[in-house]
């Protein structure tokens, strides 16, 4: 399967390319609506504002063949800031809707959350998940996607994981991934 990256000039397209090839997999650059039509697997990626983001996908007719992809099933990831566009809206960029795929709105965390929030985190499993099929209880994961100082708070949706409290996370994090 080939992995589509979705390019809407500007985000951190190479580096995810470069990820997504180190781990094998086959990957290429979409930039129009028919090749966000006819893909496979689409990813996301996104750095910046999330204005900047809707902005670009509108101005580039990617909005709708991108909610028909994902309306018929292709496999599709959004990295940070293209998973806080799935969401209705956004504190950060009030005037423009978002891709509505995921009801209410990303917000600002509270004043006292150190941000960037990056690091190495691990995860409480709240209640079971198709996506943590196969992780181990014990993994870490880089960066919880509060990064860029939101979190989406969903209507009638029941959270599978929460951030769970540090403890050593770097030494062990460095151990496992050296």
């Amino acid at each position: 399967m080939t992995v589509t990256l979705i390019d809407y000039g500007a985000g951190n397209i190479t580096s995810v390319w470069r990820a997504l090839r180190r781990l094998g997999a086959k990957v290429e650059c979409a930039d129009r609506p028919e090749e966000i039509v006819a893909a496979s697997c689409l990813v996301l990626p996104g750095v910046g504002h999330c204005g900047a983001l809707i902005s670009s996908l509108d101005a580039r007719g990617l909005r709708e063949p991108l909610l028909e992809a994902i309306s018929r099933g292709t496999p599709f990831l959004g990295i940070c800031l293209g998973l806080q566009a799935l969401y209705d809206s956004s504190d950060e960029a009030p005037r423009f809707a978002g891709l509505g795929l995921l009801k209410g709105r990303v917000t600002q965390l509270p004043p006292h959350v150190k941000l960037p929030h990056m690091g190495w985190n691990q995860l409480l499993v709240l209640r079971a998940s198709r996506l943590l099929d196969g992780i181990s209880p014990e993994a870490y994961f880089r960066a919880w996607p509060r990064i860029h100082g939101g979190f989406g708070k969903q209507v009638g949706f029941r959270r599978a994981v929460s951030p769970r409290k540090k403890r050593s996370a770097r030494r062990e994090a460095a151990r496992e991934f050296s």
